[in-house]
């Protein structure tokens, strides 16, 4: 089970670097609005990554568990999410 969240923060990282990197070089307006929702599909998913991987963290007793593991992959990975907070201001 940690594997499959492992692998669905993963995806969600690197498409929302794809989208950071592509957006501000897309002159059509279309795709920077499908981008931009794509962006918010990505954020929602990963909250409920993030919420559902607390969880199991909070209910282990051990230090040294996967759960661990992953709480720490969220939270590298809501920074990456929020780095560029201003990019889709323009």
């Amino acid at each position: 089970m940690a594997y499959v969240f492992h692998l669905r923060i993963e995806k969600i990282l690197l498409r929302i670097k794809a989208i950071q990197k592509s957006y501000k070089q897309i002159n059509n307006v279309n795709l920077k609005i499908r981008l931009l929702k794509e962006y918010e599909v990505l954020k929602i998913n990963f909250f409920q990554i993030k919420t559902i991987v607390k969880l199991i963290d909070n209910s282990s007793t051990n230090k040294l568990s996967i759960s661990k593991l992953l709480s720490e992959e969220c939270n590298r990975c809501e920074h990456e999410v929020f780095k560029n907070k201003y990019l889709f201001s323009a």
